[in-house]
């Protein structure tokens, strides 16, 4: 244990290695004071610390994430092929919209919407019905 001097504004100072800390401060009845270390949270992320559920699987993806355990990425073959199938037979399910980059037919889009302006991408998309 070390005493401290109060100075007249009623500062104490600590080791250097706390310099730039962020310190709760517990002021207890009988007139002790405990500091203990704290981090900030942001505020848009202190949701996260509020859900356990939540913080859990974060933790747990970065566990998995260390140990290079990823998820499989997606089957992009498959995909190619059901989209072929789909775009082959138009009322292979109906009510659903199929979003594909478009092709240009003698210079024209053929029914293409514009993702923006600035980016000047084009895509065709394919309703059921």
């Amino acid at each position: 244990m070390v005493a401290k001097l109060v100075d007249s504004k009623g500062r104490i100072v600590l080791d250097k290695s706390y310099a730039g800390s962020t310190m709760l401060v517990d002021q207890r009845d009988d007139g002790t004071i405990i500091l203990r270390p704290a981090v900030t949270v942001p505020a848009n992320e202190a949701w996260l610390w509020k859900n356990k559920k939540a913080l859990a699987m974060v933790q747990r993806g970065l566990e998995e994430a260390r140990q290079r355990r990823f998820a499989e990425p997606p089957d992009l073959a498959a995909g190619e092929k059901l989209a072929a199938k789909i775009k082959e037979n138009r009322d292979f399910l109906p009510g659903w919209i199929i979003i594909q980059p478009a092709a240009k037919e003698n210079g024209i889009i053929p029914e293409t919407i514009s993702l923006g302006p600035a980016k000047r991408e084009w895509i065709t998309v394919y309703m059921f019905q």
